[in-house]
């Protein structure tokens, strides 16, 4: 089930990502004026501004798809983590024990991944 959602949730992040990466690509696609298109020398170097831009909206695109992914990867981990950290807590009749594992949930429940936002 956890990975059903997580495909789930990378394919709507996919879509999303490409989408805005061709709305910006189809901003750039503007016609050259004529004083660009009659001259071979400014028709070949806006030819190359274009496909460098259209390189980087691609790479922009790559990362923060990259980037969502690991993200929900990390919440996924996280949630399984919490998880197995209560159940442990529930077995737990140590005091010292279960004082560091209310702890380490307290810490986990509070933590984002903030190097990959």
């Amino acid at each position: 089930m956890k990975k059903k959602l997580l495909f789930i949730g990378l394919c709507v992040c996919s879509l999303a990502n490409f989408s805005f990466g061709q709305s910006q690509t189809h901003a750039l696609k503007e016609p050259a004026p004529l004083v660009v298109s009659s001259n071979p020398i400014l028709t070949a170097q806006r030819a190359k501004l274009d496909s460098k831009q259209y390189e980087i909206n691609q790479a922009v695109s790559s990362s923060r798809s990259q980037m969502n992914k690991l993200n929900e990867e990390f919440r996924v981990l996280k949630e399984e983590y919490l998880g197995m950290l209560s159940a442990e807590l529930e077995k737990t009749t140590d005091v010292s024990l279960r004082t560091q594992l209310q702890e380490e949930i307290t810490r986990y429940s509070e933590v984002t991944n903030s190097q990959t936002r």
